[in-house]
């Protein structure tokens, strides 16, 4: 392959959206699936996009010794992740985490900012948030939508016209901010028509923010900082960068606070690409369950576990992803998008199993052993 493009799209053929748009802009791009992967794939110029398992299984990149590069690494997710998660991918290098159900005027803008802000795009950016908020004027209540956030200011899609230096109080949705519900005040700045593709008429709203209330700013921060779990963009600036191995010990740190229950149970995982498969498990917490080690997982694999409780009870069927390989000690999964449904069921289901005691068997922690099947993975 000659020549290195602006951005570089590595995916298993489903972020179908994320090349659109990048045909929207017109940018200069090269797509490669999984098994078009080899040596010499030429580093991009500007953008490295991926989803979550081509991030854990990057190719072997070809520089230019006259043009070095330093791309800006965007991987595409559609699962939770939580911040030692976050950390391990920052880890690795990517400087963006991004959910694949982002939308496309989100997606467009994220793209346009990282593609033609020069070297400081990084420091410069405004957030894409693509969420709905509520705004509140003299004149009443109003829903709109937001389209990007930073710390100064916010702009937001709304169906009614705003005067200029018109006070406004933001209520930001609580899936967007961690803690309590905060508000953020600020007056209009300016306001025009605006037209896209994808909305219907309206008008863009820019608001200044007014000197926000300590724990207002710190949600803020949060958010635009990477911390903050709600938000579809996640900047993965940290103050340092530990090693991955490092990021990998905060995880299993993560997941040793939560509860774990002794789980003498069989678990059932289902596989598009293998029968179902019966392995030996450990222990279950309501973030996750570990089993022993089993040939043909790796990390980053994406598995459908059904949970047995009692003999009569319907198993609890979750989705989970493999992020630690700890050798003879078992692989670690982890649960990902649980629906509130799912999470009742888990927290009834661990509710009604013994605490772990210790074993003298020589396993740490004394944990318990399960019967599991692998009712589906995919890599």
């Amino acid at each position: 392959m000659n020549g290195a493009p602006s951005v570089l799209l590595l995916d298993d053929a489903e972020l179908k959206r994320v090349r659109a748009a990048l045909v929207r802009l017109g940018a200069d791009f090269v797509h490669l699936h999984a098994p078009e992967l080899s040596a010499g794939v030429p580093k991009p110029r500007d953008l490295l996009l991926t989803n979550w398992r081509r991030a854990l299984e990057l190719p072997k990149f070809e520089c230019s010794a006259q043009e070095p590069s330093n791309p800006t690494w965007v991987c595409f997710h559609n699962q939770e992740f939580s911040l030692a998660g976050r950390k391990y991918l920052r880890g690795l290098g990517a400087h963006f985490l991004v959910h694949t159900q982002i939308d496309t005027e989100s997606l467009r803008l994220l793209f346009g900012q990282l593609l033609y802000r020069g070297q400081e795009r990084r420091g410069t950016l405004r957030l894409p948030i693509g969420c709905e908020i509520r705004y509140r004027t003299s004149l009443g209540s109003q829903k709109a939508a937001l389209v990007d956030l930073s710390m100064e200011s916010c702009r937001f899609v709304s169906p009614d016209e705003l005067q200029a230096d018109t006070p406004v109080t933001l209520e930001p949705p609580a899936e967007l901010f961690d803690g309590p519900p905060v508000e953020l005040t600020g007056s209009v700045l300016r306001c025009a028509p605006y037209e896209a593709r994808s909305q219907a008429p309206g008008f863009s709203v820019v608001i200044a923010f007014q000197p926000l209330e300590p724990q207002a700013r710190k949600q803020l921060e949060d958010v635009l900082e990477g911390r903050g779990l709600g938000a579809w963009v996640a900047p993965l600036e940290f103050d340092h960068e530990p090693e991955p191995e490092i990021l990998l010990e905060e995880l299993a740190d993560e997941r040793r606070s939560q509860p774990r229950r002794s789980y003498p149970r069989r678990v059932v995982t289902f596989s598009s690409e293998a029968p179902e498969k019966v392995v030996l498990g450990h222990d279950l917490s309501p973030k996750g369950v570990r089993i022993a080690g089993r040939a043909g997982l790796e990390l980053g694999s994406q598995l459908t576990l059904a949970l047995y409780g009692r003999s009569r009870e319907e198993p609890v069927v979750v989705h989970a992803t493999l992020v630690a390989d700890h050798g003879e000690s078992g692989m670690g999964l982890e649960f990902v998008s649980l629906t509130p449904e799912q999470k009742q069921e888990l927290e009834k289901l661990i509710a009604h199993l013994p605490p772990l005691e210790s074993l003298q068997d020589g396993r740490p922690d004394g944990e318990s052993l399960v019967i599991s099947r692998i009712v589906s993975a995919e890599r």
